[in-house]
């Protein structure tokens, strides 16, 4: 027959483990969620007698576009100036730039948005003004200027070190902090045990900053140098992204003083330093 202690032991286990899993599936469920293009207007392809009075992307899901770009070009790949991108009527699902008066011709839109698990998605089409034939090599124009705004790979790979970064540090602060209180309270005193809490707490904090930082330049497919502008930093703010990790600080912040209060100094008695019901 299973004794006392053992049961309350597997108990105390089995709590932290899906205390922790739980944080952690709350925070990598966003990663599944990729926003896929449903319709533009004009059209894919499309041939229209004049000027449309806009270019209107239509997504799966909600998108952020103020990191993102709307970018139109004529067949000879100079680049038109339009409207800043929005979400009209508040549709956060949608993305509209205004269009300036078109000659008549064949015209490439490329488009760059942040999905709602803050990676950028990308794409290109085509359309043509006026009754003329579109242009053969406009679709051949639209795969080049797309490849071009791939973005810096250096940034790309600092992103996702970031990315996993906050997923171990949370994982590492949760779960050993969570054993210390459920499982083995004893281990408060220990040095490794300590070392181990802190380090699941630094590595989360140094790593949502990180995050923060990269975020502006890897969603606009800027160079690595543009990290470091606090021009990019400003528009990460109005960001669910930018949101998230603000709020992920301020619990680091608010866990500091309880995780100092877990754990215990080497040499004093643990009895001394119980820790609150709560």
């Amino acid at each position: 027959m299973t004794s006392r202690p053992v049961r309350r032991f597997t108990v105390r286990l089995g709590a932290a483990l899906v205390v922790a899993l739980a944080l952690v599936g709350v925070g990598a469920v966003p990663a599944f969620a990729h926003a896929t293009l449903e319709g533009t207007e004009p059209g894919a392809g499309a041939q229209v007698a004049r000027t449309p009075h806009a270019i209107t992307l239509q997504f799966s899901e909600t998108v952020e576009a103020s990191l993102g770009a709307v970018r139109l070009y004529d067949s000879r790949a100079d680049r038109i100036d339009v409207g800043t991108p929005e979400h009209p009527d508040g549709r956060g699902n949608e993305v509209r730039a205004s269009v300036p008066d078109l000659d008549d011709g064949s015209y490439v839109v490329t488009w760059r948005v942040i999905s709602a698990d803050s990676h950028p998605v990308r794409g290109a089409f085509t359309f043509t003004v006026g009754t003329g034939a579109g242009s053969t090599k406009v679709d051949s124009l639209a795969g080049r200027l797309l490849s071009q705004q791939g973005g810096d790979r250096a940034v790309g790979v600092a992103f996702a070190i970031a990315r996993f970064g906050v997923f171990a540090g949370i994982v590492l602060l949760v779960g050993a902090a969570g054993f210390l209180v459920f499982v083995w309270p004893a281990g408060r005193v220990s040095a490794r045990a300590a070392r181990l809490v802190w380090a699941g707490w630094i590595a989360a904090l140094v790593s949502t900053i990180g995050g923060f930082a990269l975020q502006g330049a890897y969603a606009a497919a800027l160079p690595f140098a543009d990290v470091f502008k606090p021009s990019i930093w400003a528009d990460i703010w109005d960001t669910r992204y930018g949101h998230v990790a603000a709020f992920r600080l301020l619990l680091l912040v608010v866990a500091f003083p309880l995780v100092r209060m877990l754990l215990v100094r080497r040499g004093r008695p643990l009895a001394e330093h119980p820790l609150p019901s709560w």
